[in-house]
Formats: C-alpha cells, structure tokens, sequence
C-alpha cells in the first residue's frame, strides 16, 4: 500500500477538504483555508514533483487518466509544512466561533456546517473564484458568517440528496431538507426523525441511524429524482455534490429493514449476541466490532437497493485497542483508536498516524479527494495520501 503525507503545524480541531482548500479550525475558533495546490506547485523547483504532489494532494481525478503520467515513487514520503508556508497559503477568517469542543464538521453545496459541544452553527464555504480579491496568507473578517441553526449537542453530520442529518445522541436524531438551495439566505431548519441517534448514514434509499451503540434503524424516505438545475451543474462539475436525487421528507421506521440487518449482525444461529460492542456506517455496509476488537461487515445493499437478506462477513483481524470512530477510504475502513489511526486494507491493519486525534475522515466518493485521509492531532494535522 502506498502511504504519503503533507504534515501541516498547529492547534487544529477539525479539517475539511472542500472546494479546493483544506479547511481548518484552530483551538481559539478561527477558520482557515489552506490552498494546497499553491503550495505544492510553489514547494518544489521540479515541476515533475510539482505535478505529482499535485496529483496526490489536490487532484486525485488525474490520477486515472494515462496521459498525466502519474507516479508515486517521485513523491516524497513525508512533505512538512512550515508554520510561515502555513500562513503564507493560507486565507484566515476570524469566525470567532465558542467551544470547549468541535464533535463534527461538514462542507456541502457551498456551507459549512459545524457541531460544537451544545449547538450547531452554519457558515459559508468559499470557491477559489470567491476568494480571488483576498490574497493568500490574509485574514479577512466576517465574510463566513456563522449563524446557530439548531441549539443541541450533535455528534455527527451525514449531507446527501440536498439533506443535513444531525446525530444529536440521546436529544435524538433531526433532518433539514432544501441544502442545495441556491439562496444564500438559505438556513437549515431541523426536524426531528429519532429519539436517540449516534451515528447516520444513507444507504441506498433509507436513512440509517445508529440509535444506541451496538443497534440499528432504518427510516423510509421520500427519495425521488430531482430537478435538473444548469448552474448547479456548472458549478458543482468540480466539487461533486451534483446529484440526480434528492430527499425532502424522512418518513417512518421501516421494521421489516431493521430486524434483518439486526439479525445479520449477530449471525444467523445469534452466537454473536452480547458479543458486539459498536456498529459503524458505511454507504453499502455497516462494520460490527466486537468486544475483542475484531471487526466484521454486514453488507447493506444489493445493486442499488437494500438487501433483502443480508449477511456477516467472516471475522478480520483485531484492531490493537478499541475502535472510537470509523470511516471509509478509497483503500478500506480507517479506524481511530486511543493513541493511533489504522487502515484495514487487503486484510490488514495498517498504522497511518501515531497519536491520538481529534478528527479523522476519508473522502471516498470525492472525485478530487478520493485517495486522500484528514487526520488531526493536539500538534499537527496530516493529509494522508493512500493507494493501492
């Protein structure tokens, strides 16, 4: 497997990679824009190195296309951003944003949505053309706003098919429909569809909740086909979040869904009932960890729909220590445990940072970002490069 890293300095709590900047919150709740492909062009002299940095770091969808000439080995293993690199490709925005503690947060169609210890704040993500008459290594002051949409301690954000589901634990779980709204007045306004919720997902056409730590539910949905918008188009054609459906309504329980994927969970004879310990999303599967540390994947759909009858798969090695959070990447599940993150990739546990975060996300459906991981911990975050 092939491992590479752009290491940035700093106390960050939380990183974002969304329209072409890696977006970052400091511990004192300033937001910050780093522009990573201006800086690996200007880092190295080569620009065959420049290029391929860039390929690694900015723009993963050059990777597949045979004329770009991509090649790894020209890439260094380990890339150090000074604190002066930082700031100089960097746009600083004084969002002043309160915290004892930043639990999630998520750029979609344009916003930025951010779950603090007890509310949950809306912002605004800006493209590169919006940030052309604001020089790198500037601050600029309240041009992201920063408004409170909804006053509870969320845990965990979901944005797909123009819709923001808000994990907000034992509050309970709450939808807002309408984010791909091209009004930027537009504020998201939260309806409750669970009264626990730890963890959400879509998978297929149903909202999946993790309502206590080792369970699942599934909510039917009014997913549909939704209108063809040119400008939407236009703009999103680089930063994925086009899509053909949409959903505006969260519906009831779907029973028949959720006793089987329950059942798939602790096999079908029950010998891993009381055994389980959490369960973790994914778009196609969900992953059950045991109170041993080993995981295995129950898959959720088959083709496009959900699974009529799904089914564990055979156990995978034990993670070194309990698993905190997982998430996907474009080479397997990533993992956060106490004092590291591990990739389980081909069957193996694989240590791609040594210490213990604050956030760690993968971006496996992002065209430009799909190859890449956000790990952020107490003195430096890291853009982990992976590939097969």
């Amino acid at each position: 497997m092939i491992c590479k890293r752009l290491s940035l300095p700093g106390n960050f709590v939380e990183a974002f990679l969304y329209f072409d900047f890696l977006w970052l919150i400091s511990s004192e709740g300033d937001t910050w824009a780093f522009d990573i492909l201006r800086f690996v062009e200007s880092k190295f002299a080569n620009a065959g190195i420049a290029r391929q940095c860039a390929m690694a770091f900015a723009r993963n969808d050059q990777i597949t296309n045979p004329f770009a000439g991509f090649d790894s080995s020209l890439i260094p293993e380990a890339i150090e951003v000074t604190q002066d690199e930082l700031e100089h490709y960097s746009r600083i925005f004084d969002t002043r944003l309160n915290f004892r503690s930043i639990l999630d947060m998520r750029c979609y169609y344009g916003r930025v949505f951010v779950a603090t210890d007890d509310n949950i704040r809306q912002l605004t993500a800006l493209s590169r053309s919006d940030l052309a008459h604001v020089a790198l290594g500037r601050r600029a002051n309240g041009q992201l706003g920063g408004a409170v949409v909804h006053d509870a301690r969320c845990v965990q954000f979901r944005c797909q098919y123009g819709m923001i589901s808000a994990a907000c634990a034992y509050d309970g779980g709450f939808y807002a429909a309408g984010a791909s709204s091209e009004d930027p007045s537009w504020r998201a306004k939260f309806k409750q569809f669970a009264n626990h919720s730890l963890a959400t997902e879509f998978v297929a056409d149903k909202l999946t909740n993790v309502p206590e730590a080792n369970d699942i539910e599934f909510f039917r949905t009014d997913y549909h086909r939704a209108e063809l918008n040119v400008a939407v188009v236009d703009q999103e054609a680089q930063s994925d979040e086009f899509e053909q459906y949409e959903v505006t309504r969260v519906d009831e329980h779907d029973a028949g869904i959720s006793d089987r994927a329950k059942q798939a969970i602790v096999g079908k004879d029950n010998s891993l009932a009381g055994k389980i310990s959490r369960v973790f999303l994914s778009k196609n599967q969900l992953f059950a960890v045991d109170y041993s540390h080993v995981v295995r994947s129950v898959r959720l759909v088959d083709g496009d729909a959900i699974a009529q009858n799904p089914s564990s798969s055979r156990p995978f090695p034990a993670a070194n220590g309990p698993i905190l959070a997982m998430t996907s990447s474009a080479v397997g599940m990533v993992a956060e445990l106490d004092d590291e993150v591990a990739v389980l990739a081909r069957g193996r546990w694989h240590t791609i940072f040594s210490d213990a975060v604050y956030s760690v996300r993968g971006y496996p459906s992002s065209k430009w970002y799909r190859n890449l991981t956000t790990a952020v911990g107490a003195e430096q975050t890291d853009l982990i490069f992976l590939k097969q």
